[in-house]
C-alpha cells in the first residue's frame, strides 16, 4: 500500500494541482492538511473525477484535514477523544486493512498546530495537543494497535533538520518542549520515515 501526504495549504486554491498529481501518482490513500475550507466547500466532484473518495473534517479559512481513498473507508473520529472540547479540524482517524497483517491498521492525519509565537497561548494550545494526542496514541499502541501518522507535524525534531538552526531559535516547531513531546511519540515505538 502506499500513502502519500501533503500540506495543500488551501485545497481549492490548489485542486488543479493536487488532481494533477492524483493521476499520476496513483497513491492508494492521500492524507491532505490545511484544508481552509468547510466540509461543505470541499471539492468533492474533482477528487471523485480522480476516482478516490474524500473523507472530510474541514473548517472555514483555517485548518482542516481529508483522508483520499480508492477504497471505502470507515471515519472513527474527527476530533482527540482525550481533547473533544478543542473547536479546530487537525485531525481525522480511519482503519485500513494491509495484506501482510492479520488485524487492521490505525490510521491518522493530523495538522499539527503550529504554536507560534511562543510567548502566546499558541504555544500553550500546541503543548496541550501534542501531550492529548500523544496520551491517546500511546493507549492505542499500548493495546498492541498497529498505528501509522502521517500529516504536518509542525515539528523540527532535530538542528540537522533545518539549514540555518540559528534561525528556528525563537520558533516553536524546534522548542524543547515541542521536541519532547516529538521525541516521547518517536521514542515509544515509532519510525520517522523521512528519516528511515
Amino acid at each position: 500500500m502506499k500513502i502519500a501526504t501533503w500540506n495543500v495549504n488551501s485545497i481549492n486554491a490548489r485542486i488543479e494541482h493536487l488532481t494533477s498529481f492524483i493521476k499520476k501518482d496513483q497513491s492508494d490513500i492521500y492524507l491532505i492538511q490545511e484544508l481552509k475550507c468547510t466540509d461543505e466547500n470541499f471539492p468533492y466532484d474533482e477528487i471523485k473525477s480522480t476516482g478516490y473518495t474524500a473523507y472530510v473534517n474541514g473548517q472555514k479559512a483555517w485548518n482542516g484535514v481529508a483522508i483520499l481513498s480508492k477504497n471505502p473507508l470507515k471515519i472513527l473520529n474527527n476530533k482527540i477523544p482525550t481533547f473533544i472540547d478543542d473547536k479546530n479540524a487537525r485531525i481525522i482517524e480511519t482503519e485500513i486493512q494491509l495484506s501482510q497483517l492479520k488485524q487492521s491498521v490505525k490510521l491518522f492525519n493530523i495538522y499539527l498546530p503550529n504554536g507560534n509565537p511562543i510567548e502566546t497561548d499558541k504555544f500553550d494550545y500546541k503543548i496541550k495537543w501534542m501531550k492529548k494526542f500523544n496520551k491517546y496514541i500511546l493507549d492505542l499502541y499500548n493495546k498492541n494497535n498497529p498505528i501509522i501518522i502521517g500529516g504536518d507535524f509542525n515539528v523540527i525534531p532535530t538542528d540537522e533538520d533545518v539549514y540555518s538552526p540559528e534561525n528556528y531559535k525563537n520558533d516553536a516547531c524546534a522548542h524543547p518542549k515541542t521536541r519532547e513531546q516529538y521525541r516521547i511519540l518517536i521514542n515509544s515505538g515509532f519510525t520517522d520515515t523521512v528519516k528511515y
